[in-house]
């Protein structure tokens, strides 16, 4: 199968897990970034030429009119690379800046990130083990958090210096779909 068929299977599984849910849970989300509330999110990202998929759950607490916070932890799955697998799992805090705007509200933000890499070649699991590593990033993050009662679109670019990559910045291009719970 391929990944786009993958990515697009994994999208609509957390829709549809986002819509049962989001109908038993009632929302207490009203204006500001995504409102005070919490969000199943499912999504893909560049990060350079490397694609990845990504499932996360979040909470964005408004802390004034303009200003968000956003607690998240999720699993981040990376396209097959040439010899093997490039994985992370980790939680996120971040904190942004918005306009206050009920359905598109652009933003401006910074976060951080911390978690554990997996990269993993067939030869390693079979003979060695896998790598794994503790990883660290700082990212400013400029986007849109376009939203309808309980669904959302969050296209967003992030600017990512990793302690994985020898502190090398990298670009970040991505897009969230999610629903409140």
């Amino acid at each position: 199968m391929s990944n786009n068929r993958k990515l697009f299977k994994l999208l609509a599984q957390i829709c549809a897990c986002g819509l049962v849910v989001g109908g038993v849970v009632s929302a207490h989300a009203s204006g500001g970034l995504l409102g005070q509330s919490g969000y199943l999110t499912a999504g893909h990202f560049k990060v350079e030429s490397e694609d990845y998929s990504a499932v996360e759950i979040n909470y964005t607490a408004e802390a004034t009119d303009v200003l968000a916070i956003k607690y998240g932890a999720g699993f981040y799955d990376g396209a097959p690379v040439k010899y093997g697998r490039d994985d992370f799992v980790g939680v996120t805090l971040a904190g942004y800046y918005h306009f206050d705007q009920n359905i598109i509200n652009p933003y401006i933000g910074l976060g951080v990130f911390a978690g554990r890499t997996y990269n993993c070649s067939s030869a390693e699991k079979e003979h060695y083990g896998c790598e794994e590593e503790s990883m660290f990033s700082l990212y400013p993050e400029l986007g849109l958090a376009i939203k309808l009662d309980q669904f959302f679109i969050y296209p967003y670019v992030r600017r990512s210096f990793s302690t994985n990559n020898g502190g090398e910045a990298a670009n970040v291009i991505g897009l969230a779909v999610g629903f409140g719970i």
